[in-house]
């Protein structure tokens, strides 16, 4: 991804976190720092190597998940952590799920099901640990109860660390790492599976929206719970079960969208001045990931411009693990850079470009470009970007004031096709794709078949 002059901060940051997290590589070992946190966890692990397979570096991923994967315990479940001293056995219940989902990432942004069907038998491990967890919670002295068909208690979130909860971060990625089992079947060669995988992630997928509903009725709360204990706020958790969980279409709309208005009125008075905590985690990074899934542009680049605005130190591009308000202040910060916080920021960059509906089978493009960005030459640059559907060129670029053009190429084949987003506030008065007028479909956006090649968004003149 190349960026234009004006969007400088942003391209430095992208590159910078790539290396930052490679920086703080030891060998296959992807790890948040080289001090504090010295040690690879799965869910870090996972999500910072998707992080770079999608900028292109997916052997990191696979060296890091052939290296994991011999950690599993034989009854499937797989640890949290790994570091010098051996595997943590802390009860950790997202990283059976985060360990699923980092292979079947790798496959489907690579194309190549190698690593797969070599780790297959482990991905059928980690499913059976999961059915066999949630089972504890599918008794009759459940019926009824918000925790039925949930994965047990667990300090997977450093919140619950001190009191285990039925924490929904977990659950979230259990149903992930059971629709990925369900579809990489055939891919690994073994489709007979698909079935009893696909029926088990209906039903957990069932009881985990039911719990939330629940949850919410029990607690007396307009926006979605963390856990189901302390029915708690914590948007930066909950963002996960947009991307890349998925669950965002199921989820009670109006608590969704309540969660993260409520998330953006607290951020506000921290902007301002006027919130009573004295510091952050940079991991809201994955807030403006949320907020553009709810077509909330120009919020989530408010929320990136004020967090890329705050990196300590400037012109290193990245952040610590704990934000203050008064940057000499004395208090735990982690490391320095810190590695998962940078693969949020990779992740969040790529999807402001372009982001996977694997529902609809659509890549949609440009969600989060901003005019500005087209409006400078050399516009926005793409070159062979994986995406779930094969690399993916892209050119943006304005025209004048009245169009910008959309150039698209590789290989890529999203089988619903693309969403092209307009990149101007503007509504569009008319497209051109490769040269022939079509119809518009909405005011903001385009739908474009697999094989578009040019495209022009037009405008009228200000």
């Amino acid at each position: 991804i190349a960026l234009p002059p004006v969007a400088a901060p942003f391209e430095q940051s992208l590159r910078a976190s790539l290396a930052w997290i490679l920086v703080n590589r030891e060998g296959p070992r992807i790890q948040p720092g080289p001090r504090c946190y010295r040690r690879s966890w799965i869910r870090d692990g996972v999500l910072t190597g998707s992080a770079l397979a999608e900028m292109g570096f997916a052997d990191e991923l696979a060296e890091f998940m052939r290296w994991y994967a011999p950690f599993q315990y034989e009854d499937g479940r797989v640890p949290c952590g790994v570091d010098r001293h051996g595997i943590d056995r802390a009860v950790e219940h997202d990283s059976h799920g985060q360990f699923v989902f980092g292979i079947a990432e790798h496959a489907r942004l690579t194309g190549d099901a190698t690593l797969l069907r070599e780790l297959w038998p482990r991905v059928l491990r980690a499913v059976d640990a999961i059915a066999e967890l949630r089972a504890e919670r599918t008794g009759e002295a459940f019926r009824g109860d918000p925790r039925f068909g949930l994965l047990p208690e667990s300090i997977s979130h450093e919140g619950y660390s001190s009191n285990p909860v039925h924490a929904y971060w977990d659950d979230f990625f259990a149903v992930r790492a059971l629709a990925d089992a369900a579809e990489s079947a055939a891919l690994a060669g073994d489709p007979n599976t698909a079935g009893g995988i696909g029926e088990l992630r209906d039903a957990m997928r069932r009881d985990l929206h039911a719990s939330i509903a629940l949850a919410m009725e029990r607690h007396g709360i307009d926006f979605l719970p963390g856990s189901v204990e302390l029915g708690d706020f914590d948007p930066t958790s909950t963002a996960i079960a947009l991307d890349p969980c998925g669950e965002g279409s199921r989820l009670p709309q109006a608590a969704l969208v309540r969660t993260f208005a409520r998330y953006l009125e607290e951020f506000e008075a921290r902007r301002r001045g006027e919130h009573h905590l004295d510091a952050y985690t940079p991991y809201e990074i994955r807030s403006a990931v949320a907020l553009l899934r709810l077509d909330w542009k120009e919020r989530a680049l408010a929320l990136l411009d004020w967090l890329v605005g705050d990196q300590r130190p400037t012109a290193w591009r990245q952040w610590p693990e704990v934000s203050t308000r008064d940057p000499r202040a004395p208090r735990f910060l982690g490391d320095l850079p810190h590695g998962w916080v940078a693969s949020s920021f990779v992740r969040t960059l790529r999807r402001l470009v372009a982001y996977e509906d694997d529902e609809a089978g659509v890549l949609v493009l440009g969600a989060g470009v901003p005019e500005a960005w087209v409006r400078e030459a050399p516009g926005v640059r793409v070159r062979r970007l994986p995406t779930h559907f094969g690399p993916l060129d892209l050119e943006l670029l304005a025209e004048g004031d009245d169009r910008v053009r959309a150039r698209l190429g590789g290989e890529c084949r999203p089988p619903g096709g693309f969403v092209l987003a307009s990149p101007f506030a503007r509504p569009l008065t008319g497209v051109t794709v490769d040269r022939r007028a079509v119809a518009l479909d909405a005011p903001d956006r385009i739908r474009l078949a697999t094989g578009a090649r040019d495209v022009e968004l037009l405008y009228t003149s200000r």
